[in-house]
């Protein structure tokens, strides 16, 4: 018969592993706390963005030209339309197409300014920061009027081509 033999490594795994266990139970109650605090945050985006989204899709499929009174007609035609109509394609093509023109442009301005402000000192890195975010304090009512401002017949813009003698006569 042979001696049961005792393996010490088993003993030294198992008290290894307690510790670690324990600090995951205490790392959980830690962010239980910042979860709890994350929850009316959470409430509100699924209140007032993903419900009115999940509405507006669940509208969609709704057939207005066979409602029968209190009962939904559910279908796909809004789709098939939108999808075979040229006006509807003419309108998503432009949107897509406005929308990787704004991608570009913000890249090849905005990567240079990051990558300036990734290099210098923090001092300076404060004033471009303050630089970037000032056009977000401004109200969009003075943005507007100023920009009205600049393009009016006799505004800076067409007094500088005029000026410049790209264009003979103001712009309307």
């Amino acid at each position: 018969m042979e001696p049961v033999r005792h393996d010490d490594r088993q003993e030294i795994a198992s008290l290894r592993l307690q510790p670690a266990v324990l600090g995951k139970r205490r790392n959980w109650k830690k962010h239980l706390a910042a979860v709890l605090l994350l929850l009316p945050l959470l409430l509100f985006i699924i209140g007032f963005f993903v419900v009115p989204m999940l509405y507006i899709l669940y509208l969609s499929f709704i057939d207005t030209e066979r409602l029968s009174g209190t009962n939904a007609v559910y279908s796909i035609d809004n789709y098939v339309r939108f999808f075979t109509d040229s006006y509807y394609l003419h309108s998503l093509w432009l949107t897509i197409k406005v929308s990787l023109y704004t991608v570009i442009v913000s890249l090849l301005l905005g990567y240079p300014v990051a990558l300036t402000m990734a290099k210098c000192s923090p001092r300076v890195r404060g004033l471009l920061t303050l630089l970037v975010a000032s056009p977000l304090l401004i109200s969009i009512v003075v943005r507007n009027f100023g920009w009205y401002l600049l393009l009016l017949p006799n505004g800076t813009v067409n007094q500088l081509l005029t000026g410049l003698g790209i264009t003979e006569s103001p712009l309307h």
